[in-house]
């Protein structure tokens, strides 16, 4: 990603996994706190563990509900694969997100239904694709 001071990203998952409030050694806690010492504004939406991640990180902003989280956000980061994401439209990351950036660490969308929506869509263990040729 670019310059991180002054943007605002959404991570989407605290959890260590799905179907747990438990926030040990969770690599999304992990990645929201680089992110915010590297300047970023992160707003977490997790559907379960909100109340450990207020408990355990108070700096870190929990939301519980996801557009919130995503409403004007510069990017939006898949970092638990929690069912609830799954069903999250194409169009809701394009049309909430100030940026069309989405970075999936999950793998839990289809990459030409990211593209075709006009997201920059990176995913984690794939090819890096963010634009169709031309």
């Amino acid at each position: 990603m670019w310059h991180l001071a002054g943007k605002t990203v959404a991570v989407l998952g605290a959890a260590f996994k799905p179907g747990t409030d438990d926030l040990r050694e969770s690599p999304a806690v992990h990645l929201a706190n680089d992110l915010a010492d590297a300047g970023a504004e992160v707003r977490v939406h997790d559907p379960v563990a909100l109340d450990n991640l207020a408990q355990e990180q108070p700096h870190l902003p929990g939301y519980t509900e996801l557009a919130g989280a995503l409403d004007g956000a510069h990017a939006a980061v898949v970092a638990t694969d929690w069912p609830e994401y799954t069903t999250i439209s194409a169009a809701t990351f394009r049309d909430r997100l100030a940026y069309p950036i989405l970075i999936d660490a999950r793998n839990i969308y289809d990459p030409d239904t990211m593209l075709d929506a006009g997201l920059h869509y990176h995913a984690l263990g794939r090819r890096s694709i963010d634009t169709r040729p031309s």
